[in-house]
């Protein structure tokens, strides 16, 4: 089994937000996705890191935009899901299954590259997600 850990943008936050005790200087943190190519069950995904359609995509709402405003993720064209994939041989629809951990952009603004795919998270946090306004999420 090969398991890969790809960077796919980096954000930057006030430390302070991050560590308890930190200061206000701004760190740059690495967005990151798994990629996990199992003999039995192919290429899996733990979520999609940034992606384009999240930052400069034609369908974005007023939220997803002001969010990019605010955090300005930098995308790591380099170490984008597809070219990762690439590097092993495979295409988007190669991938059959995607682990989701939670519903934030960075790491769900892939989802829509994967036609084929299964996609894995938890009941719980996907009742919230469709119980909420696309305001709320």
């Amino acid at each position: 089994m090969k398991i890969v850990f790809a960077n796919s943008a980096w954000v930057s936050a006030a430390e302070r937000l991050i560590l308890r005790g930190g200061g206000w200087h701004s760190v740059r943190l690495r967005v990151r996705y798994g990629l996990f190519i199992h003999p039995q069950a192919g290429p899996v995904l733990v979520d999609t890191g940034y992606t384009p359609e999240a930052t400069t995509g034609q369908g974005r709402g007023r939220m997803l935009r002001l969010y990019g405003a605010v955090l300005r993720p930098e995308l790591n064209a380099a170490e984008q899901v597809q070219p990762v994939l690439e590097r092993f041989g495979l295409a988007p629809g190669d991938v059959r299954t995607v682990v989701v951990t939670h519903f934030h952009a960075d790491h769900i603004s892939g989802l829509p590259l994967f036609p084929h795919a299964r996609f894995i998270a938890s009941d719980a946090a996907w009742a919230r997600v469709k119980a909420r306004t696309p305001r709320q999420n």
